[in-house]
Formats: structure tokens, sequence, C-alpha cells
């Protein structure tokens, strides 16, 4: 559970009053926009609380989570969720959360909507052609999906963009003179998966290298132990990995450092999310940053146009290199 903190923490961390914080974390309209943005981050790095069931007088959205962690500040889904509650307070909704696993939520889609009162959806973690989010598209209640494509007249997917975190990760290897690249994914079927990859593989031949199938492997996006060909791929020649999460790299990189490998300085390793994990990990992760205060933000604007009747197809951001400790020069034999 996150750890309870208080309004005065946050005042002191972002350096401003206790009512500016009451203002950045409420609806208050009379706040300027970096103002509440500095302090949703400076809320976000100390673990302020996901608060639950909050109904305020305008009107009422949910929240579906199935496969996301969100409950502390290391997981991925938390500042996306703080992100998006603090825009629909700012509109006046209030937000629940509701964890989706059972047949019977999945079954009653329309009828949990119904029930609820709500009047639109964000939904997270669910696979493509999953029938929850099918059935949230065929019902034609407004919904928005996080990285996931999904056809419907009152849903929009959200989310940011997978091929330029690729391009600007490859890009950066080649640049410290790596010719040998591999890619490890998450779940195959996933839908993050297939587009990283695929851009995995179009910035390799944009950047004049060659694709290696013996240098590709798959994990679990919140897997605990590294992928079962990693050290093959580092003893084939592959002296770079990209990987499709934070995660998943750290767990590389620990699974590397145990096997005798140098990070980098052996092989150099990347991430992708840049949860708070990535910046603490040994060696500190080079990784790709998706804003999620602000995904989330854009997931309820998003949907509160859906909801006033304007048509939306995607609203997806672009992300941001960082680069740290865990990528390095090539080694020259």
């Amino acid at each position: 559970m996150p750890k309870k903190v208080t309004i005065q923490e946050i005042a002191k961390r972002a350096n401003v009053s206790k009512s500016t914080v009451s203002k950045a974390l409420g609806n208050a309209t009379d706040i300027n926009a970096a103002t509440r943005e500095r302090v949703l981050m400076y809320a976000s790095e100390l673990g302020y609380e996901i608060k639950r069931n909050k109904v305020l007088q305008k009107g009422k959205v949910v929240t579906f989570v199935e496969g996301i962690d969100y409950k502390n500040i290391n997981h991925f889904g938390y500042e996306l969720l703080l992100g998006f509650q603090a825009a629909a307070g700012e509109a006046h909704y209030g937000v629940n959360i509701i964890s989706v696993g059972g047949t019977e939520s999945i079954d009653n889609y329309e009828e949990i909507m119904k029930n609820g009162d709500y009047d639109g959806s964000f939904i997270l973690g669910f696979k493509p052609g999953d029938e929850f989010v099918m059935k949230a598209a065929k019902s034609g209640i407004p919904a928005v999906v996080l990285d996931n494509d999904v056809d419907g007249d009152a849903i929009a997917r959200v989310g940011s963009d997978s091929k330029t975190g690729i391009n600007l990760i490859v890009k950066h290897l080649c640049g410290l003179g790596h010719k040998k690249i591999a890619f490890i994914g998450g779940e195959k079927d996933s839908m993050v998966t297939a587009e990283r990859h695929r851009a995995f593989a179009l910035a390799l031949k944009k950047n004049g290298l060659e694709y290696n199938e013996k240098f590709v492997d798959y994990s679990a996006f919140y897997a605990e132990n590294a992928p079962s060909k990693l050290r093959d791929i580092v003893k084939s020649g592959a002296t770079a990995i990209i990987c499709a999460s934070d995660i998943i790299a750290i767990n590389c990189m620990n699974e590397l450092l145990k096997s005798g490998f140098r990070v980098p300085y052996d092989v150099s390793v990347t991430g992708y999310d840049d949860i708070p994990l990535a910046k603490y990990s040994n060696p500190a992760l080079t990784t790709v940053f998706q804003n999620r205060i602000h995904i989330g933000r854009c997931a309820f604007y998003a949907l509160l146009q859906i909801m006033n009747g304007v048509k939306i197809n995607k609203l997806i951001l672009r992300p941001e290199l960082v680069v740290r400790q865990s990528t390095a020069t090539v080694k020259i034999i």
C-alpha cells in the first residue's frame, strides 16, 4: 500500500504553500498549469496515495485495471492514474477504480457502467482481442484504452509513440558503435511488444544494421526472472540489448552481472518507461521516458471530448531518451 503523505510534506518538497498543494491536488481553477504539474510530480515522488471512489458534483468516470500494478510509486500504472484523477478533478469528475480479473466483470461491462452511473471509462492492461475491451467498444459507451487499438465510434487509444522511442534508443546505441543489438520484448501476444519489436527491426534497417532472429527473445512486462535466452544472446555476440520495459531491463542486468558480464563494459542494456526504479538500478538505466502523468491526463481529456461527441481515434504522446550509466561505447576486441 502507498504510504500516507501529508500536504505539508509535498509543500516542503515543492517549495510552495500548503494551500497551493491543496489546490493542485483538488479541482481548484485558480492555479497555473506549471505549478499544478510540479506539485503532482513531487506528490508522485513522495508516494501520494491514489484515492478511490472520489465522487464530485458533475459526473463520474471509472478506470478498469487488469494486469497492471498501480498502488505504489514504482508501479507502472501509479502515475497514469494520478494524472487521470488530477485532470478529472479539475473538470469536477469523480473517479472510481475497479480491478478486473473474473469473468463476471467481463460479462457485465454495460451493467457495471449503468449501475455505477458512469459517463465513461479508462481501460488499462488488457491485451488485444480481450473480450472485455471488445465489449467496451461494442457498447458505444465512451472509453479510452491504454496502448491498445480497438475499433469503435466511442473508443480511443492513448499512449506514447513506441516507434519514436525505439528509434531514439537504436540511434543512441549506434552512436556508441554498437552493430549487434538484441531485443527482448514482453509477452509475445502484447500489442506493445509487437509495436516495439517492429520498430526495432525498422530502426536497425534505417541505421544500416542487420536484423538477426537469434538476437530476439521474449519475457513478461512484470516478470521476476530474466528471459531464458539472455546468456545465449550475449555469447552469440550481441553487444547491446534493448528491453521493452525497465523491469525486464533490470532483471537482465541482474542476471548478466550474476553470469560474470559487466554492464555496460561487456554489454549495454536499455529499458523503456523510466519508472522510478530505473535511476536507482545498478548501473543506473538508460531508458525511454514516457510521461505517465501526461498520458493519464490526456486519457481523461480524450474521454471528455468523446463524451461531448467528438470522435477520436488515437492520442499518442512523444517519448524522450534518458541516458544513464547502463550504456557505453562498444568494447573493441
